[in-house]
């Protein structure tokens, strides 16, 4: 046998192992600190933490206390497992194959830091929408393929449970936990009709569970039909009764675009998923018929009388956009001082917050703070678009659509985490091997990056010590 023969009986004896030690059982250290990081972040809402008593989003008060728990435990988490020997795997992987995350976690620093500086918006809502969002996103990427399964399991779980308790909060028009606004029950929403479940806000919740409809639409995990059909059944209802016409619109609209482009190339004599076929054979019929249903139930009723009376939403956009056309340059490029920018968004009957997060950036952050931190965010959207299968732009392209008409990601939340979970654990490129960074290496499907031109960063060398 030659060297080269021998070096690859070896190669294909440690892939062989590697993938039988990843047949074993996922429990680990890594994977409850990680399930406990992701739970934390989905079930604790602010309007959830101010019923329990914690200070968490209304002004003023204990700075330590407008930190999310999930926060500090993701934190905790990497220094715990860093400590037990992952800290030269955590600085390969960001080295190697996520450079977009180096990039964000820099630029998210010096943009602290200008926070810091100008002294208008507190720090804690950096830290929470997009430091946690990072961190997570690390634990997240370093999880081997069964301790994923068992994440995803996780969250496939959550999504229904809170689904249903959104329709039953939607038909009984009681909540379980009582929204709150700024950590206080604000007059507007004692005449909210849309459930708030788990997740809280009402726009949190469509935009979440839009976003994990897709997913289930495009992802090809092997999950047993009858549990997709009754996942996305419950959830396309739930999202009905979130009450968001544009997570409604947006998804149908893509749906329709991907539904189309299958069925191009189901004419053109390519192949096709089974779930595709199905979709076509008996979900929509069944999807029309299930509409005709609720119309006839008056389930819509509120839903379509929302359709005609927007609320002013539509008023607040031209007055947001009046706004900007009328603050000072020098403000526009260092941001305004937050009452100045208080008083101006009431002047202006703005006194519910804007209706976009670019303007609220621009607004909140000046000039300066964009160029700051949008880069660094499109850095770590295209780090975890490497990491995931080609239909993975779709879910991003709405997450963003829907962040657009929207406070969102601009103030403190964790919706852009929790978005990143559902992301990465339910559309990530299925794994073969295991590579130097103990997690597993993805081989055989595209990226969503590499199918628009966009090689990765590095491909990191095949190594199999974990």
């Amino acid at each position: 046998m030659t060297y080269y023969g021998s070096m690859h009986f070896v190669r294909q004896r440690r892939v062989n192992n590697s993938i039988d030690s990843a047949n074993h059982s996922p429990l680990s250290l890594r994977l409850i600190m990680t399930i406990i990081c992701v739970g934390l972040g989905f079930s604790l809402s602010g309007s959830t933490l101010a019923y329990l008593g914690i200070d968490y989003a209304s002004p003023g008060g204990n700075q330590f206390l407008k930190i999310h728990p999930a926060t500090y435990f993701t934190v905790f988490s990497i220094c715990v497992l860093a400590s037990k020997g992952e800290f030269d795997a955590y600085i390969n992987m960001l080295r190697q194959t996520n450079k977009g995350i180096c990039i964000f976690l820099l630029l998210l620093s010096l943009f602290m830091v200008y926070i810091f500086y100008i002294g208008n918006i507190p720090l804690t809502a950096p830290i929470d929408t997009f430091l946690y969002a990072s961190f997570l996103a690390i634990l997240l990427l370093r999880l081997r393929t069964p301790e994923r399964n068992v994440v995803r399991n996780f969250l496939h779980g959550f999504m229904l449970i809170n689904s249903v308790l959104g329709i039953i909060e939607f038909i009984s028009g009681r909540r379980l936990i009582p929204v709150s606004l700024g950590g206080k029950t604000h007059e507007i929403l004692l005449t909210e009709w849309r459930p708030s479940a788990f997740l809280g806000a009402p726009l949190t919740n469509a935009c979440l569970t839009g976003a994990y409809v897709l997913i289930l639409f495009l992802s090809d995990q092997q999950l047993n039909p009858l549990t997709r059909f009754i996942l996305l059944l419950i959830n396309l209802i739930a999202l009905i009764a979130f009450g968001s016409r544009s997570a409604i619109s947006f998804v149908l609209i893509i749906l329709i675009f991907y539904l189309s482009y299958e069925l191009l190339r189901a004419i053109q004599g390519k192949s096709v998923r089974r779930e595709i076929i199905a979709i076509f054979l008996v979900g929509i019929p069944g999807i029309i018929t299930g509409i005709t249903l609720l119309l006839m139930s008056g389930f819509l009723d509120k839903f379509l009388n929302r359709l005609e009376n927007d609320k002013g939403s539509a008023q607040a956009r031209t007055a947001m956009l009046d706004l900007v056309s009328n603050i000072p340059l020098r403000d526009l490029i260092f941001a305004p001082s937050s009452d100045d920018l208080t008083s101006w968004m009431a002047r202006y009957g703005l006194g519910y917050g804007l209706e976009s997060c670019w303007i609220a950036f621009l607004l909140s952050y000046g000039i300066v703070g964009c160029l700051l931190l949008l880069p660094g965010l499109l850095a770590f959207s295209i780090s975890i678009l490497y990491h995931t299968q080609r239909v993975a732009m779709l879910p991003m392209l709405f997450f963003f659509l829907m962040a657009s008409g929207s406070v969102s990601i601009s103030s403190k939340t964790t919706m852009f985490a929790q978005f990143i979970a559902l992301l990465l654990m339910n559309l990530r490129r299925t794994t073969v091997v295991q590579s130097h960074l103990g997690s597993d290496v993805a081989r055989p499907h595209e990226s969503a990056m590499e199918v628009i031109g966009v090689r990765r960063f590095e491909d990191p060398p095949t190594n199999f010590r974990s």
